[in-house]
């Protein structure tokens, strides 16, 4: 028996697409692997690597699968990230940020914990493990839990985890004219980790947008296939897994009478994109191990024909046109935060101004007072009180 870590919508797949609640980070220790911890007690094996997991919070949970370990960080508050609408909204938008940030600080914590068995492959937002109480078959060893620790907030476990890895991955120092490149190897910045998965999520997202907005696709199914298989293998880290979020998006997005996007045929239509998935399964995007396709926001808003009118409910996928425009939207909104007027306003408040100081000038030429004390007395020139005088003499003002 398993049990999913994340909230999944009811009735639906299990995927990452309908994850609606992300409740836990975890790590899956395949401890048997490592041969420093073979013939050591679960204890003995827990100890060693609590004691070698640097600053990291103390899991909520940890478990004793039967061959490995099971560490779960519980979240003080869990983050609800809904599920697609099709619609491009902000819920989609956010959707895709704490989906990324989550998935980034997953894959920190396999990396972080490498040396103790860390399954690079139990790292999706879909994933389940092996229930208290259950059978584990392959020694008929029941799994049981202990708790820890209390739940963490997702920032205790977040920073630790980012000053690891830029200690341990520090970014390129910019090379000096005439030096040589060196191989980065695994390298990769902070942001950059973020943005691969927060790209990645939202292109996702944009593609059952594109459906939506089409009701269904019957034309350029095999590149949105192809370009939606590419975008959630940052999310899947086994071909079953894959392969189960392709069938889900085909299934919901696809005018498919004749059942040609059915799960049996995926992998022949997926098959180079496949393989090169299964060689790259856990090296870093920056390594040259990973040969994994790598696809342009441009390429695929030609293959798939989006027009500009599409375009205005996409998050990702957008022209220079659209890209402008929300650019210049931003900005606007900047310069009003900022208590920046608008130009119509301005000029509005502007004319409001002169007539009330003309106004005021009339009245104190009224009065008797000479043109230069009526200037000095509102802080203009005798020019422009001489206009304001001169404008009333023209309306028959004595």
């Amino acid at each position: 028996m398993y049990m999913s870590q994340n909230g999944m919508a009811p009735f639906r797949r299990r995927s990452v697409a309908n994850v609606v609640h992300l409740n836990a980070c975890f790590v899956d220790l395949d401890t048997y692997q490592i041969p420093a911890l073979v013939g050591l007690s679960y204890r003995e094996r827990l100890q060693a690597v609590l004691e070698n997991a640097g600053d990291l919070p103390l899991p909520t949970l940890a478990a004793d699968s039967g061959r490995g370990i099971y560490l779960i960080w519980a979240l003080k508050a869990p983050f609800f990230i809904g599920t697609d609408k099709g619609k491009g909204s902000a819920q989609a938008e956010l959707r895709t940020k704490i989906l990324g940030r989550w998935q980034r600080v997953e894959d920190l914590l396999i990396r972080r914990l490498a040396d103790f068995g860390a399954d690079p492959k139990a790292r999706d937002a879909a994933r389940v493990l092996r229930l208290a109480g259950s059978v584990n078959q392959r020694n008929g060893h029941q799994v049981s839990y202990a708790q820890l620790a209390q739940p963490v907030d997702f920032a205790e476990l977040e920073r630790p985890l980012l000053r690891w890895y830029e200690r341990t991955y520090p970014a390129p120092v910019k090379r000096a004219p005439g030096e040589r490149r060196q191989p980065e190897g695994d390298r990769q910045s902070v942001r950059q980790l973020l943005n691969a998965r927060t790209l990645a999520a939202a292109r996702m997202e944009d593609l059952k947008t594109l459906a939506a907005l089409r009701e269904g696709l019957s034309d350029h199914r095999a590149r949105a296939l192809f370009a939606f298989a590419q975008a959630a293998a940052d999310f899947c880290h086994d071909e079953r897994t894959l392969l189960r979020e392709c069938q889900q998006y085909a299934a919901e997005c696809f005018n498919d009478p004749h059942g040609k996007y059915a799960l049996e045929r995926l992998p022949v239509r997926l098959g180079t994109l496949l393989a090169r998935f299964r060689e790259s399964v856990g090296h870093p995007a920056s390594s040259g191990r990973n040969q994994r396709y790598r696809l342009t926001n441009a390429r695929i808003i030609d293959d798939l024909a989006i027009t500009e009118q599409e375009q205005a409910h996409m998050l990702i996928l957008i022209g220079k046109p659209e890209k402008l425009l929300r650019h210049a939207k931003r900005m606007e909104k900047r310069r009003r935060s900022q208590g920046i007027r608008a130009a119509a306003q301005y000029q509005q408040e502007r004319q409001r101004t002169q007539v009330e100081r003309r106004q005021r000038a009339r009245e104190l030429a009224a009065q008797g007072l000479s043109r230069q004390q009526v200037a000095e007395r509102l802080g203009i020139s005798t020019k422009t009180v001489q206009r304001a005088l001169n404008a009333w003499s023209c309306e028959g003002v004595k």
